[in-house]
């Protein structure tokens, strides 16, 4: 009885630890622990399976572009490695003690960031390798990008730690975050809209699609990230994973394909026979 009752207040006592998650504060229903756990396993699935995609999609593509998809097969390897470590870490985390999932030792969002140092700069200069984008412009862009992605990333980082012990903290780094995210904003908009290669007008749409979309995708993360402040209950814990899966996916897996049939197309108006014959087979 004991150590039922030790098991039941331990969680509580661990917001005196800077550091530690949000997550590591509940018990879970089978339920919640199982979509937590179902959702992670969904996000590394898809991005093993965008890994494969992308390696064999590269054929059909332009050599002058093909770059952007290779750098998508390094972005789903670094995703589905980090999905697959977050499952195994929730699934270590916690045990099942008769009437809930109690934990037994710490889960870590601290993962997705390091992740994130990797991917996001790949994300980011993707574009330009379709649209054409060089010389000046694509170094000042690359600069712009990966030193505010590394900002951001780490402000956030830091602020997650915080998100129990220090609201104050919590709110400053994910302030300082945002402000980083500005520029990284008007520098994509100029990939998409000033700086690229005039593209045909039947590609048009895809293009200002595509960077819609991007846009609406990491914003997902935001709310990810906030979920603490919006709802600090095991369900708010449950709806930050699905956000943070669907925002990986959606991302990452969705967005590279997009960005591969957009490089498909612009081969196809460059005369690249293989992309020619890959859009007379889909059409």
């Amino acid at each position: 009885m004991e150590n039922a009752v030790l098991k039941e207040i331990q969680p509580m006592s661990l917001q005196n630890h800077p550091g530690i998650n949000y997550e590591n504060l509940f018990n879970y229903s089978t339920m919640q622990h199982d979509i937590v756990a179902h959702v992670l396993t969904l996000g590394f699935v898809a991005h093993a399976a965008g890994l494969v995609y992308f390696a064999f999609a590269q054929k059909d593509i332009h050599p002058r572009l093909r770059t952007a998809t290779i750098m998508s097969c390094f972005i789903m390897a670094a995703a589905a490695l980090n999905l697959f470590r977050q499952f195994s870490s929730w699934n270590d985390a916690f045990t099942w003690q008769g009437s809930a999932y109690v934990m037994e030792q710490t889960f870590s969002n601290g993962f997705r960031y390091f992740n994130w140092f990797i991917t996001l700069p790949l994300l980011l200069t993707q574009p330009m390798f379709v649209f054409g984008i060089k010389g000046k412009s694509f170094m000042r862009n690359t600069l712009i990008f990966v030193t505010a992605s590394a900002v951001m990333v780490l402000t956030g980082y830091i602020g997650q730690m915080y998100e129990v012990t220090n609201p104050f903290l919590y709110w400053l780094w994910f302030i300082l975050g945002s402000i980083a995210y500005v520029p990284l904003l008007v520098v994509l908009y100029r990939v998409y809209f000033v700086d690229r290669q005039k593209v045909p007008a039947h590609i048009e749409k895809l293009v200002k699609g595509l960077f819609y979309f991007q846009v609406a995708a990491w914003t997902i993360y935001l709310f990810a990230y906030l979920m603490p402040a919006l709802s600090f209950t095991p369900n708010g814990v449950v709806t930050r994973h699905l956000l943070y899966t669907i925002a990986d996916i959606s991302s990452k897996f969705i967005y590279g394909v997009w960005l591969s049939y957009i490089a498909l197309k612009i081969s196809a108006e460059k005369g690249y026979q293989p992309a020619v014959e890959k859009l007379t087979a889909l059409d």
